[in-house]
C-alpha cells in the first residue's frame, strides 16, 4: 500500500500520553485542512541545487531562477515523503511537511516518524520556517518554552528547498497532477473499526514522452562533441508560452575523457 503517513499520525495520537499535546492538535487540525501530496524519496522532484549541502545562499542563488512566485498551489498542503540514511538504508525517516500560504510567503513546519521495535515514534518538531517572497528562509521556535532541536536550522533549509522544488515542478507544463484517490470499500471498513480513514493524495509525475523533454529534444546550443562527456544535470527551461523540465544526460565526447559531477540525480 502506498504512504498515508498524515492518517498514520492521526491513528497514532489516539490514546497517546503525551503531556502537552498543544502542536500535536495543532497538526492535527492542519492535516486534516490540507492539500496531501506524496513526494519521492528524499523529498526532492527537480534537483536544482546540491542536495548534500543545501546553504541558503544556494537556496537564494538558484531558486529564483526557476521559481515565478513563492507560493502554494493550495492554501495548506502536506508534503511526504521518506528520508533513508545514507550509510544504512534499512534506516529511514518519515516526514510529513505542512506548509501553509501567508501575506508575504510561506511559513511550514514538519512532523518526523521513526520505527524501532515495531512501534511509531513521532516527532512534532518545535521549530519552524518561512520561506519569503525575495526566497530568504527563516526558522524559529513554534514553541517559545522548548529548547531547539540540534541541526534545526539543516533540517529547515533543506525543507525550504523541498518545497520550493515542489513549486517549480508545478510551474512546469510537462508534470502532471493525479489524484491517487483511496479506496472506499476500505476506508468504511476502517470507520467502522474505528481508524482514521485514508487520505486521498495527489502524486506529480514528469511527462516523459513529450517530445519536449526527451532527451534528443533538448535544443540547447553546446556543442557537446568539444567536450568531455560529461552529465547534464536535468533542468528548467522557459519557453515564450510555457515552461518545462528537461531531463539529465550524457552529453560531450568520451573519447576526450570523462567528468565526474559531485551532485545526485534521481
Amino acid at each position: 500500500m502506498m504512504s498515508n503517513y498524515c492518517s498514520d499520525y492521526l491513528k497514532d495520537l489516539v490514546g497517546t500520553h503525551e503531556e502537552d499535546m498543544r502542536l500535536p492538535k495543532i497538526n492535527s487540525q492542519r492535516i486534516r485542512q490540507s492539500v496531501k501530496f506524496r513526494l519521492p524519496e528524499s523529498g526532492i522532484i527537480l534537483d536544482v541545487v546540491n542536495r548534500n549541502n543545501i546553504k541558503i545562499d544556494d537556496i537564494k542563488a538558484k531558486m529564483p531562477g526557476v521559481v515565478s512566485h513563492v507560493k502554494l498551489p493550495y492554501d495548506q498542503v502536506a508534503l511526504e515523503y521518506v528520508m533513508h540514511d545514507p550509510e544504512d538504508r534499512d534506516k529511514k525517516t518519515h516526514l510529513i511537511v505542512l506548509a501553509t500560504n501567508i501575506e508575504g510567503g510561506i511559513t511550514f513546519n514538519l512532523i518526523a516518524r521513526t520505527i524501532k521495535n515495531g512501534v511509531n515514534n513521532w516527532s512534532d518538531f518545535k521549530v519552524g520556517g518561512m520561506i519569503d517572497t525575495d526566497f530568504d528562509v527563516r526558522y524559529g521556535l513554534i514553541d517559545g518554552d522548548a529548547p531547539a532541536e540540534k541541526g534545526s536550522d539543516v533540517v529547515i533549509f533543506y525543507n525550504a528547498y523541498v518545497i520550493l522544488c515542489f513549486i517549480a515542478a508545478l510551474e512546469c507544463s510537462n508534470v502532471i497532477e493525479e489524484t491517487k484517490v483511496a479506496p472506499t470499500k476500505l476506508n468504511k471498513s476502517r470507520v467502522k473499526k474505528g481508524k482514521e480513514p485514508l487520505f486521498d493524495y495527489k502524486v506529480l509525475t514528469l511527462d516523459t514522452k513529450s517530445k519536449a523533454v526527451n532527451n534528443n529534444g533538448d535544443t540547447n546550443t553546446e556543442q557537446t562533441h568539444t567536450k568531455r562527456e560529461h552529465l547534464r544535470r536535468g533542468h528548467i527551461r522557459r519557453y515564450e508560452h510555457k515552461t518545462i523540465w528537461i531531463n539529465p544526460c550524457v552529453v560531450g565526447d568520451k573519447i576526450k575523457g570523462s567528468l565526474k559531477k559531485d551532485y545526485l540525480v534521481t
